[in-house]
């Protein structure tokens, strides 16, 4: 990284979108598209309990259920790794490439206050915010072919979601 570090802060998006998850999953789904977004945040009794990404309705798809009679919670990833505002971008990436995620949760004292995906990683470093030796990192991620689903992040104060544009 670049002299300076960046903090999670400094590149996150605070725009989240969040569905419930008793919800149809069919009302995440349209969600996402019409928002254009590839993920929300699942929440119960307002708190984030998990995430559905469109790898998670890939996966769905192969079951041939109806999306309008399945709700959220039977498909959504549970417990996802968040970090925190003033996480250094670095240690983010090292986050993203030890459990397998491209998009981290950032949370303030439990709370979900933003989001900071591998592509705000990648704009970061095209702006100059970054080294560009951090492409190397953010080749890795893209790698991954199975994000692990039922991941926690003991450091976490809480359970968080996630919602973000990230194409």
């Amino acid at each position: 990284m670049e002299n300076t570090p960046i903090s999670c802060r400094q590149i996150m998006r605070d725009h989240v979108i969040r569905v419930q998850v008793d919800q149809p999953l069919l009302t995440a789904i349209i969600m996402m598209n019409q928002r254009r977004v590839s993920s929300v945040i699942a929440e119960e009794h307002g708190q984030p309990i998990g995430v559905i990404t469109e790898r998670d309705i890939v996966q769905f798809a192969e079951t041939e259920r109806r999306a309008s009679e399945v709700r959220v919670r039977e498909v959504m990833s549970g417990s996802p790794v968040t970090v925190k505002e003033e996480t250094q971008v670095e240690d983010a990436i090292k986050s993203m490439l030890e459990h397998n995620v491209r998009r981290l949760p950032v949370v303030r004292d439990g709370r979900i206050v933003g989001i900071v995906t591998s592509t705000d990683i990648l704009t970061a470093t095209a702006k100059g915010l970054l080294n560009r030796d951090v492409i190397i990192y953010l080749s890795d991620i893209f790698r991954k072919d199975e994000p692990s689903k039922q991941i926690s992040n003991p450091t976490s104060s809480g359970k968080a979601g996630l919602a973000h544009q990230d194409t």
